[in-house]
């Protein structure tokens, strides 16, 4: 994007607030909604009309419940979305049965805007190429240093993920906040090729120096663990074409099977 853009995400969220009006929505923007409490929020890539591609664990995920639904079936909205994207007629392979009966579960899905905010939630935008005094000045799970590429790149990858699929989800590395970071970015980081969530890493080191001292600098050195580990400023990050993510995962797993066979066999 141009330096000197002010529709760039971080000219459109407030210090104390990212939250957006439906009508301010973009294609290609990464939003968040709130779960539980505030306890937790989940992402996904608004593609316009109303829908959002997101990356879910289903029932999966028990220690953060990430159904996005609370029906089990798809609503009206979401099934002819369902329909408009798997039905033979568009190049999908889906059946008219499995459109209208199947449940929301995991893996990246394509659904209405009311279902990804569970009807009632708020909606978030999360910010891109933010300062570091306004990184550290955020909850952790609401921004990044990282720049993001203009929306229809971010779009291209959010509509490839959802027909080729993605990765088995993970809390820890493969996550709907991952994701989405991934898809406006295009950076993954090599030593897993995978991402680690700010809204998790934030979580773990702030559990971490609050378990070991609740002090001005366990907080202080909680929150430089999070900006070390901020996809933006991570030297281990790097761009994978969509196209290639799949096999990079292939190959990554592949690797660590076989350097864990081989250590298996000198010991």
């Amino acid at each position: 994007m141009d330096g000197g853009d002010m529709n760039r995400d971080r000219d459109r969220v407030r210090l104390l607030s990212n939250r957006i009006e439906r009508s301010e929505l973009k294609p290609g923007d990464h939003i968040y909604t709130w779960r539980i409490a505030y306890s937790y929020a989940h992402h996904g890539i608004y593609v316009g009309d109303n829908k959002v591609i997101h990356f879910t664990g289903g029932k999966v995920t028990k220690l953060l419940p990430s159904r996005f639904h609370p029906a089990s079936a798809y609503c009206q909205a979401c099934a002819e979305i369902k329909r408009q994207h798997e039905s033979p007629a568009n190049g999908g392979s889906a059946k008219e049965a499995d459109i209208r009966d199947s449940s929301h579960g995991a893996g990246v899905c394509i659904t209405c805007l009311d279902c990804f905010v569970h009807n009632r939630g708020h909606l978030y935008l999360y910010a891109y190429e933010v300062s570091t005094k306004f990184f550290l000045g955020k909850m952790h799970g609401t921004c990044t240093m990282a720049r993001a590429d203009p929306p229809e790149k971010v779009l291209h990858r959010a509509f490839y993920l959802l027909k080729h699929g993605y990765v088995k989800y993970d809390l820890f590395k493969h996550n709907c906040e991952d994701f989405s970071i991934y898809c406006k970015t295009e950076l993954v980081i090599q030593i897993y090729i995978a991402g680690l969530s700010n809204q998790i890493q934030g979580k773990i080191s702030h559990a971490m120096y609050m378990a070991a001292d609740n002090s001005i600098m366990s907080h202080i050195m909680s929150e430089i663990d999070r900006y070390k580990s901020d996809i933006g400023v991570r030297k281990d990050a790097t761009r994978v074409p969509v196209e290639k993510l799949l096999k990079a995962y292939e190959q990554k797993s592949a690797c660590i099977v076989g350097c864990l066979g081989r250590a298996y066999v000198d010991h």
